[in-house]
């Protein structure tokens, strides 16, 4: 996935205000942010969609987790995940008319999830 450091540094900037992170939270956050998006896989041919970011601390089956939670038949293919000290990062490539089901389920299980149009 190609993402700049720009969008790396606006994704390190959400999950910390979300979670509220002190200097410490900071470099764990960083850690898994730049694992999970170098780790996600490229998109194949144009398929639109949009990545679903998910985070939460203390939750390393964060991505089973969230796709247990999801409504039957919704399949979001390859995820890329990490985990740094206590957070963990899902990063995953969704069809359009799926996000609102994806952002639901992470809801259910406690995750934060943001999410972000595919350019």
């Amino acid at each position: 996935m190609d993402v700049t450091p720009a969008d790396r540094d606006a994704l390190v900037r959400r999950v910390l205000q979300r979670v509220g992170g002190g200097t410490r939270q900071h470099g764990e956050v960083r850690g898994a942010v730049r694992a999970a998006t170098a780790a996600a896989p490229p998109p194949p041919a144009p398929t639109p969609g949009q990545l679903v970011i998910l985070h939460a601390e203390s939750t390393p089956d964060l991505a089973s987790r969230w796709r247990r939670a999801l409504p039957a038949g919704v399949d979001v293919g390859a995820v890329a995940v990490a985990t740094e000290g206590r957070h963990t990062v899902v990063v995953a490539r969704v069809a359009d008319a799926l996000v609102a089901a994806s952002r639901q389920a992470a809801l259910d299980i406690g995750a934060h999830c943001s999410t972000r149009a595919d350019a």
